[in-house]
């Protein structure tokens, strides 16, 4: 009996493919420092005849190291090791983060939800950190923003340049890649126009408000101003996602030009 139980509890042993077990042991080989960041792998002929594999085996295992942001493959040279960064480890995963909010009902909603926690907290560390050398940027941000608030594209961009100037102020490059990250993903979401007279001066009131709480050194106020910002801008963005829903399923619905994006927050 106690012999079935412990059979039950294995599984299959899974057959994994060839350039998994390339892309593993070249993998080891970088942790281990034999390829330094900058130096090239060695030729697909070479890398063949060590592996014991065909030349597109290698090459199937060097596409998937450039996919993981570890080498960097130009036509005609060999893949050169590069230097993995938070912005690059969120560039290589942003596609699948798209197809994932436009597939999955509940994404959008989590995502939303992990940035308000997200930026709270970043506001908070900017706040504890910020000091009259590294606020510059941050200030000279709104500025520009208050100036492009009649040009729609350009008040948007500037609005992300805004969170993620405070998460520089935070000092993680970890946070200023996942607010541009966060940024570039919900950019691309489509959904019905809205008009909301002031929305631009809101944000703006709002963007202040922030700014002025981590001038002032104070952490629970910018936790706060952001917690009230993002939550507004999220009750906005549901609002009018239920109106595109509503309009889209309409026999009279308009076409895909009368759609805008609403991200700016």
């Amino acid at each position: 009996m106690g012999g079935s139980d412990a059979i039950s509890k294995l599984a299959p042993v899974v057959r994994r493919r060839l350039h998994e077990e390339v892309v593993d042991q070249l993998v080891r080989a970088i942790h281990a420092g034999d390829f330094p960041i900058g130096a090239r792998l060695p030729a697909e002929r070479e890398l063949s005849a060590t592996f014991g594999v065909t030349r597109p085996v290698i090459r199937e295992a060097l596409q998937s190291l450039e996919r993981l942001g570890a080498v960097r493959i130009a036509q005609g040279e060999r893949a050169e090791i590069v230097q993995v960064t938070p912005d690059l480890i969120v560039e290589k995963f942003s596609e699948s983060v798209r197809i994932l909010i436009a597939t999955d009902v509940d994404a959008l909603e989590h995502f939303k939800e992990a940035r308000l926690v997200a930026e709270c907290g970043i506001a908070r560390l900017a706040a504890e950190r910020a000091n009259e050398t590294n606020l510059g940027p941050l200030r000279l941000v709104l500025a520009d923003q208050r100036a492009a608030k009649k040009r729609r594209q350009a008040f948007i961009a500037l609005d992300g340049e805004f969170h993620a100037a405070i998460a520089r102020l935070a000092d993680n490059p970890l946070f200023t890649a996942l607010i541009r990250g966060v940024f570039n993903w919900l950019s691309g979401y489509h959904i019905a126009s809205v008009s909301v007279p002031g929305r631009e001066d809101l944000t703006l009131q709002e963007h202040a408000t922030i700014l002025d709480a981590i001038e002032a050194q104070d952490p629970e106020a910018a936790e706060s101003a952001m917690r009230r910002h993002l939550t507004r801008a999220n009750d906005l963005y549901r609002r009018s996602a239920a109106a595109y829903t509503r309009t889209s399923r309409s026999p009279r619905s308009g076409s895909a030009t009368t759609r805008e994006k609403e991200t700016s927050q």
